[in-house]
């Protein structure tokens, strides 16, 4: 784990992993992204929505994207970190608009409203 925390440069846990990792370091969330350089932490809640902890100390919450229909929540934490990674660094958005649309990405996933082959084109 060390490692990976080490290399990373954008991490993503849910909840109960990054209080795991928190409780193994016994570091705070600043001082973890602090001590691996980790420019932002981004943490899913699931329903309850998440944060991002950027290393210079600010923390960005968000909420979740309302759902009608849950079918299946597998997956929606991954396709939340790629949506956010994508509106982040290939459409250049802030954290706040960068977490907004990656939970309706992630809400849609729920649904059952499946990304396709052409949504996931960067081109």
């Amino acid at each position: 784990m060390t490692a990976g925390l080490t290399l990373a440069r954008i991490a993503k846990a849910n909840e109960a992993e990054y209080n795991a990792i928190l409780a193994f370091y016994q570091m705070t969330s600043a001082e973890l992204v602090h001590c691996f350089e980790i420019e932002e932490f981004v943490v899913t809640m699931a329903d309850r929505g998440g944060f991002v902890q950027k290393q210079n100390g600010e923390t960005f919450h968000y909420d979740a994207a309302m759902i009608k229909t849950p079918v299946d929540s597998t997956g929606a934490g991954d396709v939340f970190l790629a949506a956010y990674i994508v509106s982040r660094f290939v459409d250049k958005k802030d954290i706040p608009d960068a977490c907004r649309y990656a939970a309706k990405i992630a809400a849609q996933q729920v649904e059952g409203k499946y990304i396709t082959i052409d949504q996931l084109s960067l081109g």
